[in-house]
């Protein structure tokens, strides 16, 4: 399995017509679990996690 990119963009929407502006790169790394948000208007890089879905029954303890 290979690290899969996206391409971040902001949506502006104009009357009837909706624009898009490219703002950065999504990297998620081979397994899913993380990955890299790099924003081209921001220095450095962000990390990014899976977050596991909580247990229904324990979050109304």
């Amino acid at each position: 399995m290979a690290n899969t990119t996206y391409t971040v963009k902001k949506a502006k929407k104009q009357g009837e017509k909706t624009f898009y502006q490219e703002i950065g790169k999504l990297l998620i790394r081979e397994g899913g679990k993380n990955g890299v948000l790099f924003l081209h208007h921001l220095d450095g890089e962000f990390a990014v996690f899976l977050q596991e879905p909580r247990d229904t029954e324990s979050a109304g303890k």
